[in-house]
């Protein structure tokens, strides 16, 4: 995993997303050069994009963290601060509006040029990630931009039934698209919208059940900290897993995936918590980063240290060792 801050903001790149990007460009493996230029073009565009998310988050007041991985990219708040479904429509529209941009320039500009064919795909390659990205993601499909602008929109006329109803259009559209796409030949992007479909259907299924409580998760917590407090990690781990994928609320996320590496440390289930701390380490901070840097260090854990040690100076602006 590649980890670097791009001003304040943290980002952690996954392999998977290189590997992605690479199954692209696997009509052009004769050509190492042009393979290089489309994933070089490809993370510039989608890193670009989920900027737009992250500085117009910044500025409502949210904390940013970024993450590109085999699906994209994705911008997470970190702060448990909520915004208001317009401000969110902002924050959803930015990234687009980047890649867009971008693309609709090069698009006009590109029959104006006299490019090698190489460099004529390479361009290609850079509008299709901006302009071609940009747009598909307007569609109104859950979690893509332009689903979350529906939800919004729709949470602003009904805040009690925005969300089902953008997940009923999510639905419909992401058949509708994966079919259109499916018989034109499009075999991933069709799939994609068809999971996207089954994905709404499934949390339309859940909220439908039960409304998750936040009063009994909050006091599950609680239980799970004197777990901590009297080291009984099995415990804590038990009570804090359930709270993290059932809870809504931001500020239990960010709780209950400290608990977790902090009970995973107490079962010396070393593995599980540097998992933790690599796809969290901007929720769990410097300073909680250093305790287990330093635990790491009296165990005799001198490699988990050095990689703890790398993500502690990301979050404290420094550059790796």
């Amino acid at each position: 995993m590649l980890t670097f801050r791009f001003g304040k903001i943290p980002v952690q790149v996954h392999g998977s997303f290189f590997l992605t990007m690479l199954l692209f460009s696997a009509g052009n493996l004769r050509n190492p050069g042009l393979v290089v230029g489309w994933i070089v073009a490809a993370f510039v565009g989608v890193l670009m994009h989920e900027l737009g998310h992250a500085y117009a988050g910044r500025l409502f007041g949210l904390s940013p963290a970024i993450q590109l991985h085999g699906m994209g990219g994705l911008t997470t708040w970190i702060a448990g601060k909520r915004i208001s479904p317009a401000k969110q429509i902002v924050v959803s529209l930015a990234g687009p509006l980047v890649g867009i941009a971008v693309g609709l320039p090069l698009l006009l500009l590109a029959p104006k040029l006299s490019l090698s064919p190489m460099q004529a795909a390479l361009l290609d390659g850079v509008i299709f990630v901006n302009l071609g990205w940009g747009i598909l993601n307007l569609l109104p499909i859950l979690p893509l931009d332009g689903g979350n602008i529906m939800a919004s929109l729709f949470v602003i006329v009904s805040p009690k039934r925005g969300e089902a109803a953008a997940r009923f259009v999510s639905i419909g559209v992401g058949v509708a698209v994966g079919a259109f796409a499916l018989y034109s030949g499009v075999l991933f992007g069709g799939i994609l919208a068809l999971l996207y479909a089954v994905r709404n259907f499934q949390a339309l299924r859940a909220g439908r059940k039960a409304e998750v409580d936040e009063v009994p998760l909050a006091a599950a917590m609680a239980e799970a900290y004197a777990a901590l407090e009297r080291q009984d990690g099995a415990t804590a781990i038990r009570i804090a897993e359930p709270i993290l994928l059932q809870t809504s609320s931001d500020e239990l996320k960010v709780t209950a995936i400290r608990v977790l590496a902090y009970a995973r440390m107490l079962e010396g289930q070393w593995g599980h918590v540097m998992a933790i701390l690599e796809r969290f380490s901007p929720v769990i901070g410097a300073e909680d980063l250093g305790k287990f840097e330093r635990t790491a260090e009296e165990l005799g854990r001198a490699e988990d240290a050095r990689r703890i040690r790398q993500l502690r100076l990301v979050e404290e602006g420094g550059v790796p060792a």
